[in-house]
């Protein structure tokens, strides 16, 4: 059976933020442990559980947080963009989840 980590396999070609391809990839590597069909809800409720259990701060369109493990050196390193989340990655992702939850595996 698919994992849901499929849907992060074609990132984006842009990012908001230094550190969010990390919290992508990390997220990636987290949805390798669930499979199709997972509603958008319960989705998205463990992106804002990991988000929040990694930055210390919720994933609102204002946020900016930062993960100390995906910092690589520099100020903004590690930071990751509420706005890029919110309003870029997760309408893609649901996009690509409910096509893959129909039967319609996003590869």
């Amino acid at each position: 059976m698919e994992k849901v980590s499929i849907i992060f396999k074609d990132k984006p070609k842009q990012w908001g933020l230094r550190g969010d391809s990390y919290f992508w990839e990390y997220l990636e590597e987290k949805f390798s442990e669930y499979e199709f069909p997972l509603e958008y809800n319960e989705f998205e409720k463990i992106v804002k559980e990991e988000h929040l259990k990694l930055t210390g701060v919720e994933l609102t369109r204002e946020s900016v947080g930062k993960c100390q493990g995906f910092a690589q050196g520099g100020m903004s390193s590690g930071v990751i963009s509420g706005e890029f989340w919110n309003v870029e990655a997760l309408p893609l992702l649901r996009t690509r989840l409910e096509k893959s939850s129909n039967g319609f595996i996003y590869k």
